[in-house]
């Protein structure tokens, strides 16, 4: 971003998903797993 002025990284889009679950360090599930869709709001 400094030496172009701008990201040049692809960012999330709508429809992209993330999925992501916290463990214990024994694996134990600390929480369910979150799966979330980016939408358009409204």
């Amino acid at each position: 971003m400094i030496d172009d002025g701008e990201a040049s990284t692809g960012l999330m889009r709508f429809g992209d998903r993330v999925q992501r679950e916290a463990k214990l360090p024994d694996g134990t599930p600390l929480f369910g797993g979150i799966d979330q869709k980016m939408v358009k709001a409204g």
